[in-house]
């Protein structure tokens, strides 16, 4: 079941987040680039955006985010989902629900920025219709790793 963030989440999505992260070996920062994790609604909801989770057996076990650019524009965030929970289709249903949910805030276009080393989450927002727009190195002065994206456009 996919349903809104609701206060008192957020240790289930830093869980999901963090999980992911270990399994990938990026640095987790709960005090720097991973503080959204426990501040949703601040940098979600009040920003033009909004956040979901996955739950299974009343547990958070997906999430994702979307965050306004500008008017049309929002970019797509933290979606990630439990190894176990993965192959079942259950992250193209995170996907869908962050696109629906998108285009009802009235935005048209979606800004997708993935980890280049993600590359099934990658070969997923093509399957979508996403379109290459570049690569990019972020150098994040509250992240201790650089790191290389693919960066994807989704006309909604």
């Amino acid at each position: 079941m996919i349903r809104p963030y609701q206060p008192g989440d957020e240790l289930g999505i830093a869980l999901v987040i963090r999980t992911v992260f270990e399994e990938h070996g990026f640095p987790w920062q709960p005090e720097g680039h991973n503080r959204d994790s426990y501040e949703v609604q601040a940098h979600y909801h009040d920003r033009g955006g909004g956040f979901w989770v996955m739950e299974s057996d009343g547990a958070v076990v997906g999430t994702v985010g979307i965050r306004r650019i500008d008017d049309e524009l929002c970019d797509l965030c933290r979606l990630y989902l439990l190894a176990e929970h993965r192959g079942q289709g259950l992250g193209k249903r995170l996907l869908k629900k962050a696109i629906d949910e998108a285009r009802l805030l009235g935005y048209k276009q979606m800004e997708i920025w993935s980890d280049k080393r993600l590359e099934v989450s990658q070969e997923m927002y093509r399957r979508f219709g996403a379109v290459p727009i570049g690569e990019r190195t972020v150098a994040d002065p509250e992240y201790p790793e650089v790191y290389e994206e693919w960066g994807y456009l989704l006309e909604l």
